[in-house]
Parts: C-alpha cells; structure tokens; sequence
C-alpha cells in the first residue's frame, strides 16, 4: 500500500498540474482565446470519463501491474506530445488521450489499495487516500514557476519526463511493487474463504469449517 500510495503521488504532484496551465497553451501558445480554452477542458473532461469506462471494462484482467504502469506511461507520453504539438487541433486528441490514461490509472491504483487494506484500517487509507488527491494545487506552483521561466510547453514537457523516471525508478526499486499482481490475487483468495458459508477463521487444519465433529465416514 505504501509504494501504491507513492506511486500514485508522482504523477498528482508533477503532471497533473498541466490543468492550470491550459489557459496559458490556449492564449499564449495556439492563440484560440476563451473559446479554445472551453474545448481544451471539454475534452479533459471526456477523457477523464472514457479512461473509468475503460478501466470497468477491463477490471477483470489479473495483471494489474502492466495495467498500472502502461497507463502512468502513456499519460505521460501523451502529455509530453501534448505540450509539444504546434497545433491546437492536433493538442485536442492529446489532452484527451492523456486524461483517458490518467484517469485509468487513478481508478486502478484505488481499486487496488480498497482490495489491500484491512476493513479496521480502511478509514485511515481513505483519508490518506484523499489527501494526496489535495497535493495537485502544491505541485502547481513548482510547475508555474518553470512555466514562468521556461514557457508552459517546456515545463510540461519536464514535469511528463520526471514524472517517467521517477515512476519507473520506483518500480525498479520497490519489490512489493513489482510483486503486486500477486498480493492482490492472495488478498482476493483471502477474501473468498472469508465469505464462504461456515468459515471459522483461526480454525486449525483439517478441522471441519461448519464448526460440529466431523462426520463419520466409515
């Protein structure tokens, strides 16, 4: 839970504060006013709402790991184009492909954790949980200020390259991270035997589940 936790604070902190700096790309750089600013946001926000259909349609993959990464890694790649692209038209299907991404991978670090964590900790996790969804205005002053030295384009271009090699610096680091398809299949197979009808938990082997004498078979 702690390196999905710090997993999932790479990109909050460093590429999601690209948001605040759309109005900057669409006055500054494409020159599309007030009007381009509302289609930037409009497809942020159509992104954001495919990338949870996604991710429900394929909840069922078991490998969540290469789920996780490859969306952390597209949304920053496709936020790296994006703060490239010289045209506003060609920035439309980037900034929409990005939140699809980021938004499947949100959902997916979530999902995973609600699956870790214990019931009498869950409160706790939660709250933790929420607070690094609050890190996004923190990370956007680091970012503003690049983009007041740099450009918008170049600071977003570093914080997407940052955001890469911290995360995948992460995962080479983090054992539990890299076995985490495997944590998640035995916490669910946990799960299971705990709903099952008659489980007794901290019965000893061989014990009968429904908890009366065995029955006899002779």
């Amino acid at each position: 839970m702690r390196a999905l936790l710090l997993l999932s604070i790479i990109p909050i902190l460093l590429a999601m504060p690209f948001q605040a700096l759309l109005v900057v790309f669409a006055d500054d750089v494409w020159h599309v006013g007030a009007g381009g600013l509302g289609v930037l946001q409009a497809a942020a926000g159509l992104g954001g709402i495919a990338g949870s259909f996604w991710v429900a349609f394929t909840s069922e993959s078991p490998r969540k790991l290469r789920l996780m990464m490859s969306t952390l890694l597209a949304f920053a790649g496709s936020l790296l184009l994006f703060s490239l692209s010289p045209w506003f038209l060609l920035a439309l299907p980037l900034v929409f492909a990005a939140d699809v991404f980021a938004s499947a991978f949100t959902t997916t670090v979530n999902t995973l954790i609600q699956v870790l964590i214990p019931d009498e900790v869950r409160g706790r996790v939660m709250s933790l949980m929420m607070m690094t969804f609050g890190l996004t205005p923190l990370g956007t002053v680091p970012v503003s200020a690049l983009a007041e030295a740099l450009g918008a384009p170049a600071a977003v271009a570093i914080a997407s390259v940052v955001t890469v090699a911290l995360s995948l610096a992460l995962l080479a680091a983090s054992r539990a991270l890299r076995g985490i398809d495997s944590t998640v299949a035995r916490a669910l197979e946990a799960e299971a035997t705990a709903a099952a009808p008659g489980f007794r938990p901290g019965a000893p082997p061989g014990a009968p589940a429904w908890g009366g004498r065995a029955p006899d078979v002779g």
